[in-house]
């Protein structure tokens, strides 16, 4: 015989369930702009050029719990993973060249151990176009 307290138990259980999935905060476009822009844009010095990074499309997928290898990889033991297809191109400026590079990559998107969004690269998706422009 359940009792009114174990009911309230229940109820109360249930409602925490079903609200975890929508309490997950999601990435933005900006979010993974700023992370990539952070680890791929260089300054440049007299060992190596400067590079810059141009966004051309992001798609988001879905979001699901971290897997072992995420977990492996550096994400979260308990943290939500969304997958984004990214288009970019990097741009390469030497003295005499501007290589530019075009990429698509699907990438894992996901807060680190400080509640930063971080990016993580999981494969290519096609070929890498590149091509030479002016020296800029």
């Amino acid at each position: 015989m359940l009792t009114v307290r174990h009911v309230l138990c229940m109820l109360l259980l249930a409602g925490l369930l079903c609200g975890c999935g929508s309490s997950v905060a999601q990435p933005t476009r900006e979010d993974v702009e700023r992370v990539m822009r952070a680890s791929w844009e260089t300054a440049g010095d007299s060992f190596s050029p400067r590079k810059s990074i141009e966004f051309h499309d992001i798609k988001f997928g879905s979001t699901n719990p971290a897997t072992a290898r995420e977990v492996r990889d550096g994400v979260p033991p308990d943290g939500a993973v969304t997958a984004a297809l990214v288009d970019f191109t990097v741009r390469t400026y030497y003295t005499d060249k501007t290589l530019a590079l075009r990429r698509k990559r699907e990438v894992a998107v996901y807060a680190d151990k400080f509640g930063e969004w971080a990016v993580m690269i999981v494969q290519a998706r096609g070929e890498d176009v590149s091509t030479n422009e002016p020296a800029q």
